[in-house]
């Protein structure tokens, strides 16, 4: 989230002070610790040259993570941007270099880094658990994590209202699309860790690996952006003359999808903090305002037809769900670490007015905050996910891998 990197002056103290607004949020920023590249052991079995190298990249993204920190920790939203650019430049560059690295591992030489290094990574959150696995794919892994997280860092800071020049604040509608890119691209690259990195990964070394890279986390993280791509894309329909009420609804019905399965992936994670807990309750509100809008859209398209009695129930379930969601708004904000009650935005900023108008038009009162779990709600139509994105690549192998060891540097 926009917040991920703030602190209290006490860094590890519990996060009692009001963060900004959330409007995309993530469970915080990775952050790499110093690793012994001279050891003896990396001595022996790599040049001079190759060790070099690698410290030396990855000792800039230790030095821009932390001047990252600094300037979210100093509210010093001018200079955010720039060291975002900065910080992903250094892990690109570093991603060359660790390309070499999983092929020494895939090979299963004796001399493989795994053998000779442990790689120590931190949360934000929680910056006195650190993690210290001795593999070259938590690694890759983590730095993969880094680099999805400053995408949805990105999106939210794109997101958030600036003052105009007569000091009013703008509606966070004019970077929708550019945000939409920003959550694609951490889509695309939580992919690849589940589907190109994980397969990879000694089952015995995914239980060493903390809850922030586990798969399921990764997963679900990745359908997080996905639901809120299409929250976005509904937002742009929405503003769209042209878009019909069947688009619409199928829109709200895949972001319906999207955010159930993040909710159902995240439920198999083990997050003890609250963090996590505040987490949870992202996904929750975000899943009962999907819900709210496709039952109001699936209402409309109903009242089209002849069943008006069907059109009734989910324009019901649809002012419930606004309820539901209303609360689980306040539920979010309130939880530690406290971050400020985001405005209503988007698509939701036209729906909080039109499902009530639309419920008291087909003549329905419904008790506010009235739980859905145990009546029968109506159906929604079952639309297949069709959002789609480029596969993620990895830059080509750092060519000072050709010198050693005849590893030649190609693309993957």
């Amino acid at each position: 989230m926009g917040c991920a990197l703030s602190k209290t002056q006490d860094e590890h103290a519990t996060l009692s002070t009001t963060l900004g607004e959330v409007y995309v949020f993530f469970p915080g920023l990775r952050l790499p610790r110093k690793v012994d590249f001279g050891n003896s052991l990396v001595r022996e079995h790599y040049s001079s040259a190759l060790i070099g190298r690698l410290a030396a990249l990855r000792s800039k993204v230790v030095a821009a993570a932390e001047n990252a920190c600094k300037i979210a920790k100093a509210n010093n939203k001018a200079s955010e941007t720039s060291s975002i650019y900065e910080l992903r430049s250094a892990l690109e560059n570093y991603l060359s270099a660790l390309q070499g690295m999983t092929t020494t591992e895939a090979l299963g030489e004796e001399g493989s880094l795994s053998n000779c290094l442990e790689f120590c990574w931190s949360n934000q959150e929680d910056e006195i658990k650190e993690s210290v696995v001795p593999s070259v794919y938590y690694e890759l892994l983590s730095v993969l994590h880094l680099l999805a997280m400053l995408s949805l860092l990105e999106a939210n800071l794109t997101l958030t209202p600036k003052p105009s020049s007569e000091d009013q604040r703008l509606r966070p509608n004019d970077g929708r699309k550019a945000a939409v890119e920003m959550l694609l691209e951490a889509a695309r690259i939580l992919d690849y860790c589940v589907e190109r990195v994980y397969p990879n990964v000694p089952e015995d070394l995914k239980t060493k690996f903390p809850a922030d890279v586990q798969e399921e986390l990764l997963k679900s993280l990745q359908l997080q952006a996905l639901g809120q791509t299409l929250e976005i894309q509904l937002g742009l329909a929405i503003d769209n003359l042209k878009a019909t009420l069947a688009v619409k609804r199928r829109i709200a019905c895949e972001a319906v999808k999207y955010w159930q399965m993040a909710f159902e992936g995240l439920q198999r994670v083990r997050l003890q903090n609250n963090w996590g807990e505040k987490h949870v309750l992202f996904l929750k509100w975000k899943r009962a305002s999907a819900k709210a809008a496709a039952y109001y859209y699936h209402g409309l398209v109903l009242e089209e037809g002849p069943d008006k009695s069907k059109a009734a129930a989910s324009l019901q379930a649809a002012e419930a769900f606004l309820a539901e969601s209303r609360t689980l708004c306040r539920d979010f904000s309130a939880a530690s670490p406290v971050t400020k009650k985001s405005p209503v935005w988007g698509a939701m900023k036209s729906l909080s007015q039109k499902i009530p108008d639309a419920a008291s038009r087909a003549g329905i009162t419904t008790t506010k905050g009235v739980s859905q779990k145990h009546s029968k709600l109506p159906e929604l139509p079952d639309f297949s996910l069709s959002l789609q994105w480029d596969v993620y690549e990895l830059p080509a192998i750092d060519a000072i891998w050709s010198q050693e060891r005849g590893i030649a540097p190609r693309p993957n």
